[in-house]
């Protein structure tokens, strides 16, 4: 993300695409001009040449449209960069087609390769077709003046001379053709055109000496005897291949310099440094939702059992409001002023942080423990009170005075009787009854905690419905390709049409699954029904991958890899066409028995996804340990992408990130067309959400992914589809 000098104003996304279109209207006139001088100027050809003038300029067209179509990309700071065999065309038509002509034959022979490979590949706008080749026209026409310069060498025996002119000739070629497309993705995307030229540059060289050395050959060949060309598709190809390698390990060496000196830049960091950088909330600098757990039971754990603790787990009222009226800056700006508030209150010892959105948590180790057993609710009641009052303190936000509400939820227990996980749940239950109370502040009262009494009969429930087989029903979402509209894979998720409670969504029931020991045989039904999901897919003639959500308590199991290959097995789905998305919980985790299964399953040929991906700074170490195939990333930043810069960055660096590693990267939640937009000008590949497709059935999605795949075979993107659930 880059930043305003202050006193400098700073051009926005419209502003640079405007400057953009309007160096591309200006190179496309000046190409324009330099094609129709062909016409007018004069061939320079023998009145007896043999091939005559027209076979000619079709031969260059054919020798600039084939040089296109040969080319290689590599990821530049502004996104795909394409590498050709330019330099050798030139150097070959500047020999058999007059200097004059070869801007024509650019422009209709890069205009009609990249127009067919916008039809067959990834789909292009015809004005980027109109700005690649006329930037190719113009670098042509300024070539071939350059050479014609310094050497004639239309039909010419090569000299030293001739070759030197021609050398020149094709560097002005390279540098005018860069330079233009360096300008160009640095008005679209902000990165300073320096950097871009140092990046392509440096990538385009070793094929730059390569092409040059081609087309000097191929020169020297037709000098001697034209009969000597057939013997070059061979060593072509293989120059290509080797250029290719070269690019792949230049790639990986910048991915993994880029993760070494990130790497570096942690370790150089004091105590403090680090443990910020690794458990903060970025926004308020609190500890994060994942560091409360962990800090929290470690220092519960440290407490002697009996003695009494509380949490307190604050929401902002009305915070929506705030967001939609002032914008989601003055939002920002409310949160980083109740983190600072309540770090006033919080004492030694005492563990504040904010669990994401507006929601907080303050866990207070020092209540006291003289007089009755209901001393310590008393005491932590009153810091509740005094917290809710000192925020209702008025304060200005974003130039609007305003008073701030808050529900808070008091739980407290003794440190040996519960762990966060548990603590958070509880307080959580007041919290809403807090909401729902005419106080501002509730305490956990297990009576009114439905879920402590309904839980036994809801895993009972839920044996009875893994035997019924007609209770538990797989839903699928689709996610597709922002390019072109393709599935590129499909997750599951399951839903419960209860006899007695009705439909239950899966937070209603995975929580008290993933702790019982019916873990085990739902995921396996789980995995049983998306995987025939997949072979009718297959025998409808459909490839594609389905991603089933794993949960951490599964990895601790070693018969895992075994049973998924029998179900694969016995489903006769191939192990690439399923995806395990695992979370955060598995990122945090260090088990040597959770990477011996994971290894295991990649081992196998099952792919892996990082569901949530940007929620926590541990993903980044769980790379190094796990090769997985794709990144998620987490719904909250695609929601909020628009207006907040930290969220866009988050994004953007995740994007950068996979494409680095070449990884396959999904967003999640996109629900509008400004958030796909986005996403695909970031270089994200996929994503899902309900601007797309609602979870549908199994029954109906099959239609569904045929016309996606058919869709995108006829370039028809689909916009929005919300009716197909």
């Amino acid at each position: 993300m880059t930043s305003a000098l202050p006193g400098q104003s700073r051009a926005g996304p419209s502003d640079r695409s405007q400057r953009a279109r309007v160096l591309t209207a200006a190179v496309l006139v000046t190409a324009l001009v330099a094609a129709v001088a062909a016409v007018i100027a004069p061939s320079g050809l023998p009145s007896d040449d043999p091939l005559g003038g027209l076979a000619r300029f079709g031969l260059a067209v054919t020798v600039f449209a084939f040089a296109q179509l040969a080319q290689l990309q590599f990821r530049a700071a502004a996104g795909a960069v394409s590498l050709t065999w330019g330099e050798a065309a030139l150097v070959i038509c500047l020999h058999q087609v007059p200097a004059g002509w070869i801007p024509a034959a650019t422009l209709l022979g890069a205009g009609l390769a990249w127009s067919g490979m916008s039809l067959l590949g990834t789909r292009r706008r015809p004005l980027e077709i109109a700005r690649v080749a006329s930037s190719l026209t113009v670098a042509t026409a300024l070539a071939g003046f350059v050479t014609t310069l310094l050497g004639q060498p239309l039909l010419a025996t090569p000299t030293p001379p001739l070759v030197l002119a021609m050398l020149a000739g094709a560097v002005t070629y390279l540098l005018v053709s860069v330079g233009l497309g360096a300008v160009t993705l640095s008005l679209h995307h902000g990165v300073p055109t320096g950097v871009l030229l140092r990046e392509v540059l440096r990538g385009k060289l070793l094929m730059f000496v390569g092409n040059v050395v081609v087309g000097l050959v191929v020169v020297a060949l037709i000098e001697v005897d034209p009969r000597w060309l057939l013997i070059l598709p061979l060593p072509l190809w293989l120059l290509q291949q080797a250029y290719r390698h070269r690019l792949r390990v230049d790639r990986d060496r910048r991915a993994w310099r880029a993760f070494a000196e990130a790497t570096a830049a942690l370790d150089h960091r004091d105590e403090r440094g680090v443990a910020t950088a690794v458990v903060s909330d970025a926004l308020t600098g609190l500890t994060n939702r994942t560091a409360m757990l962990s800090r929290g039971d470690q220092v519960l754990r440290q407490l002697a059992r009996d003695r009494p603790v509380a949490l307190l787990l604050l929401d902002i009222n009305r915070f929506k409001e705030v967001n939609d009226t002032l914008g989601h800056a003055a939002g920002d700006q409310l949160l980083r002023l109740t983190a600072d508030r309540l770090g006033g209150l919080a004492r030694g010892g005492d563990l504040l942080g904010r669990l994401g959105g507006d929601e907080f948590a303050l866990l207070l180790t020092s209540v006291p423990v003289l007089g009755d057993s209901a001393a310590p609710m008393a005491y932590t009641l009153r810091q509740a009170r005094e917290i809710t009052e000192r925020l209702a303190a008025p304060t200005e936000v974003a130039g609007v005075r305003m008073s701030v509400e808050a529900a808070v939820g008091v739980v407290v227990a003794s440190a040996g009787t519960a762990d966060m996980a548990e603590l958070l749940r509880r307080a959580d239950i007041a919290m809403y009854q807090a909401k729902e109370g005419s106080g501002c502040v509730a305490a956990y009262d297990s009576a009114r905690d439905a879920t402590s009494t309904d839980r036994l009969a809801l895993l009972a429930e839920l044996r009875e419905a893994l035997a019924a087989d007609d209770q538990l029903v797989l839903v699928l979402q689709p996610a597709v390709d922002l390019a072109t509209g393709a599935p590129t894979g499909v997750e599951a998720l399951i839903r419960w049409r209860h006899p007695r409670r009705g439909w239950l969504n899966p937070h209603e029931f995975i929580r008290p699954v993933e702790n019982s020991e019916q873990l085990g045989t739902f995921t396996r039904y789980v995995l049983d029904k998306a995987l025939g999901v997949a072979a009718q897919w297959a025998r409808d003639g459909l490839d594609l991958p389905i991603s089933v959500n794993l949960s951490a308590r599964s990895l601790l199991d070693r018969r895992l890899p075994t049973e998924i290959a029998d179900a694969l097995r016995r489903h006769r789905v191939p192990a690439r066409r399923l995806v395990l998305e695992i979370t955060e919980t598995v990122v945090m985790s260090e088990l040597e028995v959770i990477d011996e299964v994971l290894g295991a399953l990649r081992t196998m040929g099952v792919q892996l996804a990082v569901d949530d991906f940007g929620t926590g700074f541990s993903s980044l170490t769980f790379l190094t340990r796990v090769a997985v195939d794709e990144l998620k990333v987490d719904r909250s930043f695609v929601l909020r992408m628009a207006d907040s810069p930290e969220a866009a960055a988050i994004v953007r660096t995740t994007v950068g990130l996979g494409q680095q590693l070449g990884l396959r990267v999904v967003a999640e939640g996109v629900e509008t067309a400004e958030q796909r937009s986005a996403l695909a000008e970031l270089g994200c590949t996929a994503a899902q959400g309900y601007h797309f497709f609602k979870p549908m059935p199994a029954d109906k999605i099959g239609a569904v992914l045929g016309g996606l795949v058919n869709g995108a075979r006829s370039r028809v993107v689909p916009l929005r589809a919300d009716g197909a659930s």
